[in-house]
């Protein structure tokens, strides 16, 4: 069962009074009406049109069955919208002609369509008074919706559809979560592929410093922290600030080591920058 379906079912089978009934059926009418003699109504569930031929009866209004549409004189649909029952004038607009993207989507999208742009901008501008939409043209239908995730609850809550308005609001919040934890865990990832390979361009370095005996280029303290750092290699920066102070009994930066990684790598850049000026001079 897609979401619509389950709005639109929860919309009409909703218990109304004679008035609620009345503006919930003309809502239909309106965005049914082509401005023409007759106003056809379908609907494909028959128990949809069944409930639809209750309320017409309920409110005294005529209409013949023409297979599976309900023809009605365009003459006794009021357009009018009376602001008492705006909510159901709009639950019938949406029963009739509206959709919503599945709970499922990776976004949300609620329109409704209409058969005259006259009509269609006349919902536009009372609507405008309760929720902003946008108006497009579809072929030679006119529709307007919404694509903003609070638009579309308050959308839900005004026309009274409250279980489908929960179910929609519990959706949205399990997305962001799982879109919350995807992004930790790319995060996570990003952050050991980083750690990854700064260890090796660390023990590159570092074994570079030792192999060329210029370990007087540096402190006791920072030989020492190179190879705590060496046999600690998976702690990030933070971790090794916080072990290696309390290992040695000293007080030092998470900043004041990455200076000291810094070091490691000019030293090793002037070294090789001096070799290498050293042999081109070698060749004169």
């Amino acid at each position: 069962m897609n979401f619509t379906f389950e709005i639109k079912k929860e919309l009409i089978f909703k218990k109304m009074n004679k008035q609620q009934s009345k503006a919930f059926i003309q809502g239909i009418l309106l965005s049914n009406n082509k401005l023409e003699s007759l106003i056809k109504i379908q609907f494909n569930n028959k128990d949809f049109v069944q409930k639809i031929e209750e309320l017409l009866s309920q409110i005294g209004l005529n209409y013949s069955m023409d297979k599976n549409q309900i023809l009605i004189e365009s003459k006794k649909s009021i357009v009018a919208i009376d602001e008492t029952y705006a909510s159901f004038y709009f639950a019938g607009i949406f029963v009739s002609s509206g959709s919503i993207s599945n709970l499922d989507s990776s976004s949300y999208h609620l329109e409704i369509g209409f058969k005259s742009e006259n009509i269609c901008d006349y919902v536009l501008e009372f609507a405008s008074k309760h929720i902003i939409f946008n108006k497009i043209k579809n072929k030679n239908h006119f529709v307007l919706y919404l694509k903003k995730n609070e638009l579309i609850s308050d959308f839900l809550q005004i026309i009274g559809a409250n279980k489908s308005y929960f179910n929609f609001i519990d959706s949205i919040i399990e997305r962001d979560f799982k879109n919350q934890i995807t992004r930790i865990f790319n995060l996570d990832v990003h952050n050991q592929n980083r750690l990854v390979d700064s260890n090796i361009i660390f023990k590159e370095n570092y074994q570079y410093i030792l192999d060329h005996k210029l370990q007087s280029r540096f402190k006791p303290l920072e030989l020492e922290f190179y190879e705590f750092k060496r046999k600690n290699e998976f702690l990030s920066l933070a971790q090794l600030s916080e072990e290696f102070c309390k290992n040695k009994n000293v007080k030092i930066t998470k900043s004041g080591l990455n200076h000291w990684l810094i070091k490691l790598r000019n030293v090793c850049e002037e070294n090789e920058n001096q070799k290498i000026f050293q042999a081109k001079k070698s060749l004169k």
